[in-house]
């Protein structure tokens, strides 16, 4: 029998360089071997989908240009990208963001963390589900993750 490869094709759209590395020390922690892209320019999303051909995007709400609610809502009503789950990975607490995103279809919120050992036991959380199969939204009491440090 064929063990089914559990390693995704990741894609992180943020255009601080600081937070794709901590946040790819993470996902290395985690040693499941997942296949990490990070780009840093919101006007390059699709390009950047047409190279990784994520499983899941990882997105920051602040970036310059077109930001990550614009993204987010574009990407959502893309007829060939719309199904990709998105993340957002994001400095803003807001509750006001929040509603937007979720409205808008991130499959969850993630508040940046500043400890590496913190976003490990985020990361943890997300990537117990399987990624390569379709992903309901969840109930909103676990829409945000990493907040309960």
């Amino acid at each position: 029998m064929m063990e089914i490869e559990k390693a995704i094709n990741v894609l992180m759209i943020d255009d601080d360089g600081d937070d794709c590395y901590l946040f790819s020390e993470a996902l290395n922690r985690l040693s499941a071997g997942h296949r990490f892209t990070c780009g840093v320019e919101s006007s390059k999303m699709y390009d950047y989908i047409e190279q990784v051909k994520p499983h899941l995007i990882f997105m920051d709400i602040n970036m310059p240009g077109k930001n990550g609610i614009q993204c987010l809502k574009e990407l959502k009503a893309h007829p060939q990208y719309g199904n990709i789950p998105v993340i957002i990975y994001s400095v803003s607490n807001s509750d006001r963001d929040k509603e937007e995103c979720l409205a808008a279809g991130a499959h969850h919120y993630l508040v940046k963390p500043y400890v590496l050992a913190n976003l490990t036991h985020s990361l943890k959380k997300v990537f117990s589900k399987n990624w390569k199969v379709v992903q309901t939204l969840p109930a909103r009491e676990d829409y945000v993750i990493g907040l309960d440090f």
